[in-house]
């Protein structure tokens, strides 16, 4: 069975998910809703399945567009999600739609592609990202895939996040957030964004609790210094001992 056959098939398990939603869903939405807030105008959704995220995001975002290697898949995409826009894609022998994208999103994604196309699959991502964009990753954990009576799909891979971590180091991308969460067990998931850029010049508001033990601390630190910096009541000054060295050459 090749991997689109396996995914057509696949399209009767996810539809399940119209009448009882994936937990897991819900919880990549958390962490993807503060991503949102980055001016996103426009989202590309990599193996975006029947479209369970692409719609969430076509709400939100002005342009979503959404791939998948299942043609079914994308035909039933296409139904559900009017809204947004959906190719046939098989990464990475295909190139990615147009773009430029804001935020790119691998949703339970990476972990179905064989180990060797990580690398080359960032790099076609990173040509369609635009310059402040955002890329989300979702996957089980390394551990958590690796455990017996894991249900695996045609290709399952147990991904290090350290690889992913590398792989979007490879198109300049640094993490905003790595966080492992879990559904039914701790630690199965774990979430990561990667971006260009961040913030660090919006200063943060702290308590007043905090800026007191801040101002303590601060006033500790000077009067050590102080102290340090302060001579002995009995040593003698840079004056005196220039003095007594003058008298002795005399």
């Amino acid at each position: 069975m090749t991997v689109p056959d396996f995914y057509d098939e696949f399209v009767d398990y996810e539809l399940g998910y119209l009448r009882h939603p994936n937990r897991r869903h819900r919880r990549v939405r958390e962490h993807l809703v503060p991503l949102l807030e980055r001016n996103t105008k426009s989202a590309l959704d990599v193996g975006c399945g029947i479209g369970l995220m692409s719609g969430w995001l076509a709400a939100r975002v002005p342009r979503v567009v959404g791939v998948d290697v299942s043609p079914r898949s994308i035909e039933i995409c296409r139904q559900l999600h009017p809204e947004a826009e959906f190719h046939v894609c098989a990464l990475p022998r295909d190139h990615l739609p147009e773009g430029p994208f804001d935020l790119i999103t691998f949703i339970d994604v990476l972990e179905h592609l064989p180990r060797n196309e990580l690398k080359l699959v960032f790099e076609l991502a990173g040509e369609v990202a635009s310059e402040d964009a955002v890329m989300a990753v979702n996957l089980p954990s390394r551990l958590f895939a690796k455990q017996e009576g894991f249900e695996r799909q045609i290709i399952d891979e147990a991904v290090p996040a350290d690889e992913i971590v590398a792989a979007a180091a490879g198109i300049g991308m640094e993490p905003l957030t790595v966080a492992r969460y879990g559904v039914e067990y701790a630690n199965q998931y774990v979430f990561s964004a990667f971006s260009h850029f961040y913030d660090v010049k919006t200063p943060l508001r702290s308590s007043i609790g905090d800026r007191l033990r801040d101002r303590a601390w601060y006033a500790r630190q000077r009067l050590r210094r102080g102290h340090r910096l302060r001579p002995a009541d009995d040593a003698p000054s840079p004056e005196q001992t220039s003095l007594e060295g003058d008298s002795r050459r005399g």
